[in-house]
């Protein structure tokens, strides 16, 4: 059994249409106390690494309350699951008039490729 199984991590199916951009991506969901977390999992360039939040009431489709983020053992969990360990990853912030928020309650981790393997 694979570590991300034994965390409650459950491989899902990948949108169609990101994996006409998207190739190699692979798909996890977990389900938390107040609603499930979403990883995506891809490897270009560099490893590339997404995971998010959403509510219960929004899967239903229902209401929507208020949002929060990914905690950070959340996110330090997936990394450290889903990962080789030897990579460095990072969450990279650019200049104000480069950032692009698409999706409200996603944290991406990328490769620093800059460290040598």
């Amino acid at each position: 059994m694979s570590r991300a199984t034994r965390t409650g991590w459950v491989a899902a199916e990948p949108n169609e249409v990101l994996l006409l951009v998207i190739p190699d991506l692979q798909v996890w969901r977990k389900e938390v106390e107040d609603g499930t977390l979403t990883l995506l999992r891809s490897k270009e360039e560099g490893w590339h690494l997404s995971i998010s939040f959403k509510e219960k009431e929004q899967w239903e489709g229902g209401p929507m309350f208020e949002r929060r983020y990914p905690t950070w053992d959340e996110i330090t969990e997936a990394r450290y699951g889903f990962l080789p360990d030897k990579v460095h990853m990072v969450m990279h912030l650019p200049p104000k008039e480069e950032y692009v928020n698409l999706h409200e309650t996603t944290f991406h981790l990328w490769e620093d490729l800059s460290h040598g393997q």
